[in-house]
């Protein structure tokens, strides 16, 4: 038997007499032999050599099993323990036998090693009708693990739904505590359940929630939250509210990843009260941000009008002080998402969440200088009275000072849709020294939005750039007022001292440095140019000459932040506070 991989053909026989071997003697060769296998055969292949590995299998005290019981001290090999799974599926033994032969293999084995046994399990009752019902009654019979009910009565589910389903609710409402949460799992997940069916899991779940402790508790809620906000979302205040305090940390992160999973928008009220359960903590848990960074993605761009999770962001970040640095994905959705809608939130965000929510802001247009935000909010819908729009607007300007642009556009949406009492101080506001420290990119705004805008907002943008004209005029026509200088004197020790510290710096990191070590440096004397001498290949040199390059920076006008930099603080932070300047 061979198989063509593109370059020769591989012997399938060969390979397993080497399994068999190796397996029968427990040599350390088997994990090499399979790594080998996998990369040599394709998937299908690996199956074919299984097959043909379990046909010499009669009993389950074969030494070709061994790998399954014996190699247990250290870390079982992926690769082993894979294709070990696949040879169980395909094992013709009795249900006593491989009941046996799972529950041996399990006690072998850590707790976090039990996954691939007992999905071959549940493949092995899946092959053929009548298993899963035999092995079930098996492991009620003599008591054996919990853990190998979940396969079976998945199994079950198939191939025998009625009886399965009855005594998988028979386990959770009165097994013991390991027997009714791995019965619960299995029912909160099947998706095929009824109506009725639904709700006397839910029933039955909810009873046993209350006497659960421990893993078995935040197990059986995990199934049972999903199963609720999948089919009965009114039923998921009820369970929210058994949750026992030294389970919350694992019921929270379950919550959370059931709002972050599900194929369509799940039910308003619903999902509010699982947000709420989850921002009660305090602190909220890094891995429940992280899940609720994912839902917040999914769930954001499909929210239609303010809801429960734009409210959960809204606190998340204002009351909670979660940075938009930690929420990535939901930063991404809401940068990505329809501008209309995006906006808007934007306005809430700044109108709500205060102080708070104009920094959030200010860090989410900061992050896009690259493409400024240009957005356009109605604030009639926020309802503001003059000195709130006015507040509102100084904490914009103190804030998005990086971004000219974005805090012109919000001025402009607040005099176009706020309350017209915030209208004369708000036009000033645009005119405001820490804009104009930035003045290019905003008068170049203002000009865009000259034509676009109605007649009272026109007249306002007209005024303003003639104002910055008149501005700019009078600095440039004063030039350079000598008596804001420092002497020339001051200037001249200001420079050495700056000459000295940079050749001390240089000095230290020539000192530390390997490369300098190894490198041949010169020292190079002040001019307009460096001469140097370039050899050839036959070793001769030849002159040459590189004359010195300057560099310089200007800017059109003097900024705030450069001539006045405790004036420009100040003036930031009374803004920032909303304060009157």
């Amino acid at each position: 038997m061979a198989v063509e991989t593109g370059s020769a053909p591989v012997d399938l026989a060969n390979f397993l007499q080497q399994l068999k071997t190796a397996s029968a003697t427990a040599h350390g060769s088997l994990e090499a032999i399979l790594r080998d296998a996998r990369r040599t055969l394709p998937d299908v292949e690996l199956d074919t050599l299984a097959r043909a590995f379990a046909e010499g299998i009669s009993e389950p005290t074969s030494p070709l099993l061994t790998p399954l019981t014996r190699w247990t001290e250290e870390e079982f090999e992926y690769s082993v323990d894979t294709f070990f799974g696949k040879v169980l599926a395909e094992l013709s033994f009795e249900p006593r036998e491989i009941v046996a032969l799972v529950t041996a293999t399990i006690d072998a084995r850590p707790s976090a090693e039990h996954w691939t046994i007992l999905g071959a399990l549940e493949r092995w009752c899946a092959a053929r009708p009548g298993r899963a019902r035999s092995c079930t009654e098996l492991v009620i019979a003599v008591s054996r693990p919990a853990s190998l009910l979940s396969p079976l009565l998945r199994a079950g589910m198939v191939q025998d739904p009625e009886w399965h389903f009855t005594t998988a609710l028979e386990f959770l409402a009165t097994g013991n505590s390991d027997c009714a949460s791995q019965a619960g799992l299995v029912l909160t997940g099947d998706t095929q359940l009824q109506t009725e069916e639904v709700d006397l899991v839910l029933d039955a779940a909810t009873a046993r929630l209350a006497d659960l402790d421990g893993e078995n508790h935040a197990r059986l809620f995990d199934g049972a939250i999903g199963l609720a906000l999948r089919t009965r979302p009114d039923r998921v205040p009820a369970l929210l509210g058994l949750v026992k305090v030294d389970e919350a940390g694992a019921c929270r992160r379950f919550a959370a990843r059931h709002l972050a999973i599900g194929k369509t928008y799940p039910d308003r009220q619903a999902a509010g009260a699982i947000l709420e359960f989850l921002l009660a903590a305090d602190p909220i848990e890094p891995m429940v941000v992280d899940t609720l960074d994912n839902a917040l993605h999914h769930r954001l761009p499909a929210e239609e009008k303010p809801g429960p999770f734009s409210d959960a962001l809204l606190k998340l970040v204002v009351h909670k002080g979660v940075g938009l640095d930690l929420l990535d994905s939901c930063t991404h959705a809401i940068l990505k998402g329809d501008p209309a809608r995006r906006d808007q939130f934007f306005g809430r965000f700044m109108v709500e969440g205060g102080a708070n929510g104009v920094a959030a802001f200010a860090w989410l247009a900061h992050r896009q200088l690259d493409r400024e935000l240009e957005p356009e909010i109605d604030f009639a819908s926020f309802e503001l009275d003059p000195e709130d729009a006015l507040v509102l607007m100084r904490r914009v300007v103190g804030l998005v000072t990086l971004a000219p642009k974005t805090a012109i556009a919000i001025l402009l949406s607040i005099l176009r849709t706020g309350p017209a009492g915030a209208g004369e101080e708000g036009a000033q506001l645009i005119f405001d020294p820490i804009l104009l420290s930035f003045w290019e990119d905003g008068r170049a705004f203002l000009e865009q939005r000259l034509e676009k805008e109605g007649p009272v907002l026109k007249e306002i943008i007209t005024r303003l750039i003639g104002a910055l004209d008149d501005y700019t005029t009078t600095i440039r026509e004063t030039g350079f007022i000598d008596e804001l200088f420092p002497p020339e004197s001051n200037r001249f020790l200001a420079a050495l001292k700056r000459a000295a510290d940079s050749r001390e710096i240089s000095r230290q990191a020539s000192e530390a440095s390997i490369f300098a070590s190894i490198i041949p440096t010169s020292l190079i004397l002040n001019g307009d140019s460096t001469v140097f001498r370039v050899f050839d290949g036959d070793g001769e040199s030849k002159r040459s000459e590189q004359p010195m390059q300057s560099v310089g920076y200007s800017h059109p006008l003097p900024q705030l932040d450069a001539i006045d930099p405790f004036g420009f603080w100040y003036r930031r932070r009374l803004l920032i506070n909303g304060m009157n300047t």
